[in-house]
């Protein structure tokens, strides 16, 4: 005697047609690694969010099963976050900073003046490019603030 199904059958991730929506660099973020929805590898430094016309949500996929599911995967933006991290990782470290006369580290880099200053509750930096300026506080260490400084300094780029 054949029983009825009470539940819906579950639903099949589509094996292609992927689009890639994002690629994200979670160390930078701050975040832990990340999993695979795919095939649950559980330590990705970057994800890649693909989308589907057919599937109700995002899945996160590390770069091999991103190529496996698209049709159109581009290494290039995975490679340029590789790039901007190891440009972050050098930034507090570079030889071009300066003491200035208060005595604050400082540099020219792509055009902006960075500057890390102490605050009461740790240390700033400010970000002066052209016209723009932004301000970020609230760090624990001249390293902290400097790689914040990286951070807003590429943002003002984009």
């Amino acid at each position: 005697m054949k029983t009825k199904r009470t539940h819906p059958k579950p639903r099949r991730m589509p094996r292609e047609g992927w689009t890639v929506a994002e690629v994200i660099d979670l160390l930078t973020l701050g975040e832990p690694p990340g999993t695979c929805d795919r095939c649950g590898r559980d330590d990705l430094r970057f994800i890649h969010l693909l989308d589907h016309r057919a599937w109700p949500e995002s899945i996160v996929t590390g770069k091999c099963c991103a190529q496996r599911l698209t049709t159109d995967y581009d290494p290039t933006a995975e490679h340029a976050l590789v790039l901007r991290a190891r440009r972050r990782d050098r930034f507090p470290d570079l030889e071009r900073w300066d003491i200035s006369a208060r005595g604050n580290p400082w540099i020219k880099y792509r055009g902006a003046t960075v500057t890390v200053f102490p605050k009461e509750e740790g240390y700033a930096c400010c970000v002066a490019l052209d016209d723009d300026r932004t301000y970020r506080h609230g760090f624990k260490t001249v390293r902290d603030a400097k790689l914040a400084a990286f951070d807003a300094l590429v943002d003002m780029l984009e």
